[in-house]
């Protein structure tokens, strides 16, 4: 590509809102470096190249942007207590009356079965934790003002795996998310769910 069409290109970039142009530099921001990723992806690229430079916090931005595009509210590194022990999930996604719990991984490549069971059963564990520790007044969440809830715990990776579930919790690569979530709804009753009534706080 000659520098007529670089230019040009990053041009079309810079319309587009993924970059910065300032004279002969180009400035990127966390959102913009997600944004071309996808594009990326879009275009062709290996997603494992395209996704190679992604740090986690960015990779989990990628996906809080996805759900809030989805009409989820989106609390990241959500910290709670339970039995007096600290939990913490990446991501706690939140549309009436779902509590989707994401467990984001930053893999580079598929990873052995064995290992996959582990993670899956740390995220149960936590995911049930969430649901048993509410509601508590210090754990500021929105769905305790719910009639009921349905909580999903869930493992995003960026790159595709060939375990689509594991122990009836969904595997999610990063570019079928927005499959995953328009066919939630209707997929309630093939994936791992706990569902809590919810007593009022009158906070």
């Amino acid at each position: 590509m000659d520098s007529r069409s670089v230019k040009s290109y990053l041009n079309k970039l810079s319309q587009e809102g993924l970059i910065v142009l300032d004279d002969e530099f180009v400035e990127l921001n966390n959102y913009s470096r997600i944004m071309l990723s996808i594009k990326a992806i879009e275009l062709g690229a290996d997603i494992e190249h395209a996704t190679s430079l992604l740090c986690w916090q960015e990779f989990e931005g990628l996906a809080a942007i996805a759900l809030e595009r989805n009409n989820f509210s989106v609390k990241k590194n959500f910290r709670f207590k339970y039995l007096r022990k600290r939990n913490e999930i990446d991501i706690v996604g939140l549309k009436k009356p779902i509590i989707l719990c994401i467990d984001c991984k930053h893999w580079h490549r598929e990873i052995a079965y064995s290992s996959l069971k582990s993670i899956v059963k740390d995220q149960i564990k936590r995911t049930k934790a969430l649901m048993d520790s509410l509601p508590n007044i210090s754990t500021k969440i929105e769905c305790t003002t719910w009639k009921n809830g349905i909580f999903i715990p869930a493992i995003l990776s960026l790159v595709p795996n060939r375990y689509k579930f594991c122990n009836l919790v969904p595997i999610i690569p990063i570019l079928q998310l927005q499959d995953f979530l328009n066919q939630l709804r209707g997929n309630t009753q093939q994936i791992r769910i706990f569902e809590k009534t919810f007593n009022y706080l009158n906070l």
